[in-house]
């Protein structure tokens, strides 16, 4: 089915993916706990009828890359426990904090991207970092007594990466309206991220941003609008998803994209956009460099905290990297150097907010309105760099 040059089919198949990989643990964990009810249980298993109806339906394409991706699942599960058992004896703990990070990549994603090609390691890759840096918060951070199954649901269930920020239990699970309107919500905003993208993927054949006038300056901005959105209707949909299963569990986990197309400045953005990752960068790197740094620099304080905050935007630049390279064979370094950029710019972008503060008046309308309007530049010439990195272009 084809709408308007888009294959609709395609569109409902990678957000009922995405909804199924999210659904199958908490369906799971829904099916064991004990503050579920009969009749909630009953409604877990009418969704697993209804969703091994619609594999069923399913070419063989995808079946079979539902079937690598269980597969993978099982294999993180083995590698999750192995891990625990590993800081439950403090071994963790006694290594250097790369050489902890290298091996449970090395273990959780790089052996089974080897394995794979195509569109299978795609998939497992994705589905797997959040899980990878999830198992990195409970090796450096997990009580030595934990159960596992508690660091089984905080890899797989719950979607906040820091161990000491997880979700809290807050009430007795159940299916209610709220959630399952978000859920829906999310499913649909999944749906119009695939729509949109493959909607602007003729525009990116061309590149437009090297040619002037104002209609062709028109086309930038329509491009960089669209893939700002696909961008973040699908990281919000999966998160809404996510935020919504937890919830029918009767978890509250925080909010993980806080409207970041509203955002002011670089600092205000990475403040509002993906803050698992971020509160996971500033645990893991950016709080121990700045203590490092501080120790070891002979620079005011404020010289070591920007070199952390660089450190940290180098960190995530490497990770997306390495994505990349794991999923399309090559390292595209534009991906760390523009991480860097926006580091850099935080750091200007501030120091320039302090001194127009102090001379036009704290909190002032007219210095907010500049730093939007400059930041919307900004973002559209980012966006227009990265976009065919992240993508594989």
């Amino acid at each position: 089915m084809m709408i308007h040059g888009i294959d609709g089919l395609g569109v409902v198949t990678t957000a009922m993916a995405v909804l199924l990989l999210r659904a199958l643990p908490v369906l799971a964990v829904a099916l064991v706990s004990r503050g579920v009810g009969a009749g909630d249980r009953g409604v877990v298993l009418l969704l697993y009828a209804a969703l091994a109806a619609w594999v069923g339906r399913l070419a063989p394409v995808h079946i079979e890359r539902l079937a690598v991706l269980c597969a993978a699942f099982g294999y993180w599960i083995a590698a999750a426990a192995a891990f625990s058992a590993l800081a439950r004896v403090g071994a963790w703990r006694r290594a250097p904090a790369p050489v902890s990070f290298v091996a449970i990549a090395a273990v959780w994603l790089v052996v089974p991207a080897a394995l794979l090609t195509g569109p299978a390691r795609a998939a497992v890759v994705l589905a797997g970092v959040d899980g990878m840096l999830s198992i990195y918060s409970v090796a450096r951070d997990g009580e030595p007594r934990r159960p596992l199954r508690d660091s089984l649901f905080f890899v797989f269930v719950d979607p906040t990466l820091v161990l000491s920020q997880r979700a809290r239990r807050v009430e007795a699970p159940g299916l209610r309206l709220p959630a399952a309107a978000r859920l829906l919500l999310g499913v649909a905003a999944v749906a119009g991220s695939v729509a949109l993208a493959l909607a602007a993927a003729p525009l990116l054949s061309s590149p437009p941003w090297l040619a002037s006038g104002a209609a062709h300056y028109a086309r930038v901005v329509a491009i960089a609008g669209a893939m700002a959105l696909s961008f973040y209707a699908g990281h919000s949909g999966v998160a809404s998803i996510q935020i919504a299963l937890l919830s029918m569990l009767g978890y509250r986990a925080g909010e993980r994209y806080r409207f970041p197309l509203a955002a002011t400045s670089p600092r205000d953005f990475w403040r509002r956009w993906n803050v698992y990752l971020g509160q996971w960068l500033r645990c893991y790197v950016y709080i121990p460099c700045a203590r490092s740094l501080g120790r070891r620099v002979p620079a005011p304080v404020p010289v070591a905290g920007a070199l952390a905050v660089l450190a940290a935007f180098v960190a995530c630049g490497v990770l997306h990297a390495g994505v990349q390279r794991l999923i399309h064979g090559r390292t595209p370094w534009t991906v760390v150097v523009a991480f860097v950029v926006h580091g850099c710019a935080l750091i200007a972008w501030d120091g320039a907010a302090r001194v127009f503060r102090a001379r036009a008046g704290r909190g002032s309308a007219v210095s907010r309105a500049a730093s939007r309007l400059l930041f919307i530049q900004f973002s559209l010439v980012m966006l227009l760099w990265l976009y065919p990195a992240l993508a594989g272009a």
